[in-house]
């Protein structure tokens, strides 16, 4: 299924959902590598976020890269970290060329600037996995 992805509800105020947006206004079509190893669940267009790539990483949790001018992956492929995804664009509901990235756990959107930090990931997810 392709949508079973985000069961949480929305919308949310502006400035306050869990969500980062990577502006690229001086290098349109930036290429968007995945965080970490998995599968695609979801690759194509999807309402505001325009072209969406979603990642199933195991345990619940889902990476989501939005508004992107071209997929580079399909459904149900397997992705390696660093393995391009896309290229950032301007599709669904954008103001410019930038890349809307999203985390999920069980649905729920979380923080996704904490995913970025390897001590973190370590800390609180491969550490309480074990």
């Amino acid at each position: 299924m392709n949508r079973g992805f985000c069961t949480s509800p929305g919308p949310w105020p502006i400035g306050q959902n869990e969500r980062t947006d990577r502006p690229r206004s001086s290098n349109t079509k930036t290429v968007f590598p995945g965080v970490a190893p998995r599968r695609v669940v979801f690759a194509g267009p999807l309402g505001i976020h325009g072209l969406t790539v979603v990642v199933d990483h195991g345990l619940g949790l889902f990476s989501m890269y939005c508004h992107l001018s071209r997929i580079d992956v399909a459904l149900s492929q397997g992705v390696t970290r660093g393995e391009t995804l896309g290229l950032s664009g301007s599709t669904g509901l954008a103001g410019g060329d930038h890349l809307h990235f999203a985390m999920l756990v069980h649905g729920t959107f979380v923080n996704p600037v904490e995913w970025w930090d390897a001590h973190w990931i370590r800390d609180n997810v491969e550490l309480k996995t074990r």
